[in-house]
């Protein structure tokens, strides 16, 4: 099995329309949940006076993991963008 060249694998244009891909992926999945993240550590807080059962505290725990994985790997594309756009490689625009 041959492995494949990287360094021809596209140029930065290429690299930048596939960073905002990704990136609008994560701003899509992030809209997807019916809360936000503040919200979340809200409830978990007792914010609004409510107070969590403990299978309700687990699911907004998991969900605010889930959230905030989403959103570190959107800081992520943004600094791989800004790199990109230093580099040459396209206009900017975009982002989170």
């Amino acid at each position: 099995m041959t492995m494949a060249d990287p360094t021809d694998a596209g140029d930065a244009a290429t690299d930048l329309a596939c960073v905002r891909e990704m990136r609008e992926s994560a701003s899509e999945r992030l809209r997807g949940w019916p809360t936000t993240a503040e919200e979340d550590e809200d409830a978990l807080a007792g914010g609004g006076g409510a107070q969590l059962s403990p299978r309700a505290e687990l699911c907004v725990r998991y969900r605010l993991a889930q959230k905030r994985n989403v959103l570190g790997w959107a800081r992520f594309l943004d600094r791989v963008e800004s790199d990109l756009v230093a580099s040459g490689g396209g206009d900017g625009g975009g982002g989170t």
